[in-house]
């Protein structure tokens, strides 16, 4: 069990034995001792811990009470770990039997029985000791510790650092030298100083050496004798830079000269920039001496420099000037004001750099100054600079202006734009006819009136903001557009111009300025604005448009490939297999995903369809009919046509596709029912409305409005319905391509499609469609050709980029009999051809595909044999493509995805085509 208790003493003792120490005999020998119980144990283990916890300085171990081999083992581990002194106690003649390197002194034991003396020696040399090491070892690590410091700063600084013997040949240098002069260390040692030094700067060092100065330690003030020098030093790379050596003597331990210790700083670049300063100095005094305006330099309200011109003007010459005090010269009526403004510039505030103001010369006559003032240093200290030029002349001519003042009011009455003049508070003064206008006031209701009551807060904090800094800098206002509130309540935009206004004694007195409407001007900006986000609009949706044609041809060529070898295998399959059933399902996926990228092409415009003439009357008819069967009963389908409605030239199917597409939208906007309403329209596109509209042309067109009494869209989602997979439904109810692709049909017909909603309003989807007069068709139908001609045993080359494509078509053609050979490139293909042209009946060649592309490859094979069959595939499968094709020389085209007998049907008709 631990005991202890805490009194004030020198030091804390911890008792390793509780039966001795705790006897009186004890007590009486501890109260002479310097020290404070701290702890008594009988245990070990409690004395390890007691001294992890509290403070101990020294321990006393009973080995009587804890046996030899414990109270030993004890002892190693407490000065082991915690490195405390242990003073043992035991019996008679036992002291021999404790290690010599556990006793912290030559006696460092106490024999039963002792005095109170004997033990008070014992315990204090021992404190004593232990406090000698601590101190030895703490003077150690100080001693290490500003070694490294030392070693640190010298390897780190930036100066060079170095030490010469009495021979001045280098014992030391700092490894700093690398990186100011190119050396390594290593190269200097033993070296004399001439390795680097110029020998103007090596003769310099020893005549300040031979002086004797150095020889003193210190001066008759105590301090450290060091000479400065500029020394001119040789780079490693035979440049040369100026130095300032700080020089000492380098004495031993006993305070002998054994040598020189030399700090250098690399003064070049300051060397330069002080010469380069003077001469500065000198170009600022050559221009000023010459210049016909006073320059005039005061410091701590005395004039320090002026040039003649300044003398010319005041009458005083220069020895005069540097005698008085700035604002002496000037007349009294201005004299304080001067002396403020003078000062407050001298200590870098901010005050009004320009003005006039009267002074008194030599002979006291008046002259008038314009003064412009700066801040300055002079000789490294701060200082008021100014420049004047003598206007008294001006000035006496400034009364025959003022009589020219209504003069000058007729011009300003006159001027078409606005011109104004306002106080210092911003209350009108002065104003022309132009200026009543803008406000909507008439001219005396115009008077005292403050800007405050025309602007807006922000836009009258704003032109506060810009008067203070004309009153401050003296500067005028560039131009700057502000929104103002007339007294009818409409709302113009002006552009206000101002500078400040100075009364006959040179002081503000207010501010003047243009003010001019431009709101006719700011809402044809606005205008521009907002066809310049329709033109973003279209450019993006054209970009989306190439991007997912792109795409829609790649999944072509995938799609080709799995709809290929689900068709072959469909065809080895019997109907009781039982991979029949799933081999349908995959082609029906395959069918789906096909439709989707039609989708897809649909909105970029890769697919034109059949064009017709038709009447958008007709195609409604008939979508009514599968919308009634199609759309919840609980909405109203509302028909009104027009009844002498213009033709289009459409696909009936991509009209269809249209209203049934938005039909399905308002569908799922209305979920309670409502009412849906289709109506057709002769309208003309005039002027106005296209410069309005991007990309709209003047003409007549059909307008197709289809529109809901749904929940609507906000402005957000009305930016995107148009965008590919873009979709408001939950994830597996749409596609986001529905809207898309109507985008795609209509632009594709050359026309436009407007979209207007909002929240809980319905949506109303306008479409204008170009009116037409005349039957026109794109491409005629290929004739029909009867099954039995599909089969053949031609050869047949296949050019494809795709290694799936290839080896499917391969299977594919060789199924129906044909001998397929397949390459992957055009440029391989030529290399084939071109050695016997005879050989293959027939080529297929994918139109899209790097190197030399598939039109450049016809070209070529049509070069070598004029009269080879060329058969077009391309996941672009667009009539566009198709005439392009045939325009270039191929014999027919097949849009990607195909299937096996479109495939063997178009390629026996190829064939047999002559």
């Amino acid at each position: 069990m631990m005991s202890f208790c805490r009194q004030p003493c020198v030091a804390d003792m911890l008792i390793f034995g509780d039966d001795f120490f705790r006897s009186k005999a004890f007590r009486d020998c501890i109260e002479s001792l310097p020290v404070n119980i701290a702890g008594i144990s009988g245990n070990s283990q409690d004395v390890v811990s007691f001294i992890e916890t509290y403070r101990v300085d020294i321990v006393l171990i009973d080995l009587g009470h804890a046996g030899n081999a414990i109270g030993i083992e004890t002892a190693e581990k407490i000065y082991s770990t915690f490195e405390l002194p242990v003073i043992f106690v035991c019996e008679r003649d036992a002291g021999a039997n404790i290690p010599p390197e556990l006793l912290c002194v030559p006696d460092g034991f106490l024999e039963k029985p002792f005095t109170g003396k004997e033990m008070s020696v014992v315990v204090q040399i021992t404190l004593y000791s232990a406090d000698l090491k601590k101190r030895a070892i703490e003077a150690e690590k100080n001693c290490r510790t500003y070694e490294q410091k030392y070693n640190l700063l010298s390897d780190h600084v930036q100066d060079v650092i170095a030490t010469f013997d009495l021979d001045l040949q280098y014992t030391y240098i700092s490894p700093s030298v690398k990186h100011s002069l190119g050396y390594k260390p290593e190269e200097f040692i033993g070296q004399p100083v001439s390795i680097v030094m110029t020998p103007e700067s090596v003769e310099k060092m020893r005549t300040m050496f031979s002086a004797g100065e150095l020889q003193k330690k210190t001066d008759r003030f105590g301090r450290v004798i060091t000479r400065i020098a500029e020394l001119e030093i040789l780079k490693k790379d035979g440049s040369r830079v100026w130095s300032e050596a700080r020089i000492s003597l380098l004495l031993d331990d006993e305070g002998r000269h054994i040598g020189y210790t030399i700090i250098s700083k690399d003064i070049d670049e300051s060397k330069k920039i002080n010469e380069q300063l003077r001469e500065s100095e000198e170009k600022f005094r050559t221009l000023a001496e010459a210049c016909p305006y006073g320059i005039m330099i005061y410091q701590d309200e005395y004039w320090v420099y002026t040039n003649p011109a300044g003398e010319v003007i005041s009458g005083y010459s220069a020895e005069e000037f540097y005698t008085m005090k700035f604002w002496v010269i000037v007349h009294p009526d201005h004299q304080e004001m001067v002396r403020e403004r003078g000062l407050k510039r001298q200590a870098g505030q901010d005050v009004v750099s320009s003005y006039d103001l009267k002074i008194l010369d030599k002979n006291k006559d008046e002259r008038w100054i314009s003064l412009t003032g700066t801040t300055c240093l002079f000789k490294g200290k701060p200082a008021g600079m100014i420049t004047i030029f003598d206007i008294t002349q001006r000035k006496q001519s400034q009364q025959a202006l003022w009589e020219s003042e209504e003069k000058y009011r007729t011009i300003i009455e006159n001027i078409a734009e606005g011109y104004y003049e306002v106080d210092l508070k911003g209350k009108f003064l002065f104003f022309n006819e132009p200026v009543c206008k803008i406000a909507a006031l008439a001219p005396h209701e115009m008077w005292a009136v403050h800007f405050r009551d025309f602007t807006t807060k922000k836009d009258g904090q704003r032109l506060l903001k810009t008067f203070n800094e004309v009153y401050r800098t003296g500067l005028p206002a560039k131009a700057f557009d502000l929104e103002i509130e007339r007294q009818d309540g409409q709302r113009r935009y002006v552009e206000i111009s101002t500078s400040l206004m100075m009364d006959h004694s040179g002081q503000a007195a207010g501010f003047r300025g243009i003010i001019r409407d431009i709101t006719d001007r700011k809402e044809a900006e606005e205008e521009k604005a907002v066809l310049e986000a329709q033109l973003f609009h279209a450019h993006k949706m054209e970009a989306v448009g190439t991007l997912a044609g792109g795409i829609a041809h790649d999944f072509n060529n995938i799609l080709q490939a799995i709809n290929g070898y689900t068709q072959l295998l469909l065809m080895s399959k019997s109907k009781d297999d039982p991979d029949c059933e799933k081999l349908m399902q995959l082609e029906k996926a395959s069918d789906r995903a096909a439709r989707l990228i039609q989708q897809l092409m649909t909105f970029s415009r890769k697919v034109e369809g059949k064009r017709q003439l038709i009447s958008l009357n007709d195609e409604i008819v008939m979508v009514q009919k599968l919308l009634e069967q199609t759309l919840p009963k609980m909405i109203d389908i509302k028909i009104d046509p027009d009844p002498d409605l213009w033709a289009v030239n459409a696909d009936p199917l991509h009209i269809e596709q249209i209203l049934l597409n938005l039909g399905s939208n308002a569908a799922d906007a209305m979920p309670d029912g409502g009412r849906l309403c289709i109506e057709t329209k002769n309208i003309i596109l005039d002027e106005t409305y296209c410069r309005e509209h991007v990309e709209s042309v003047p003409g007549e067109y059909v307008m197709l409005r289809v529109s809901d009494t749904g929940c609507g869209m906000d402005s957000e989602t009305v930016c995107h319905i148009f965008d590919p997979f873009y979709t408001t439904k939950a994830i597996g109810k749409g596609t986001g391509l529905g809207l898309a692709s109507v985008y795609g049909i209509v632009k594709g017909h050359g026309g436009r499609i407007n979209c207007y909603s909002e929240i809980d309003q319905g949506s109303v989807f306008t479409i204008y469609l170009p009116a037409v007069g005349k039957r026109c068709s794109l491409l005629e139908n290929p004739k029909k050709v009867t099954a039995s001609f599909w089969r053949g045993n031609e050869t047949i080359l296949v050019i494809d980029d795709e290694p799936a494509v290839r080896e499917m078509a391969k299977e594919m053609l060789e199924y129906f009999g044909y001998q397929a050979f397949c390459v992957e490139s055009g440029e391989v293909a030529l290399d084939i051809y071109s050695e016997n042209p005879d050989r293959f009946h027939l080529v297929i060649l994918d139109i899209n595909m790097p190197g030399m592309g598939g039109y450049g490859c016809m070209q070529k094979l049509l070069d070598i044999e004029p009269k080879a069959k060329i058969l077009i595939a391309s996941g672009y499968s667009t009539e566009q493509h198709a005439g392009k094709a045939i325009s270039f020389g191929a014999a027919s085209f097949i849009g990607k995805p195909y299937h096996l007998n479109e495939m063997a049907r178009k390629v026996r008709t190829v064939l047999d085509t002559n």
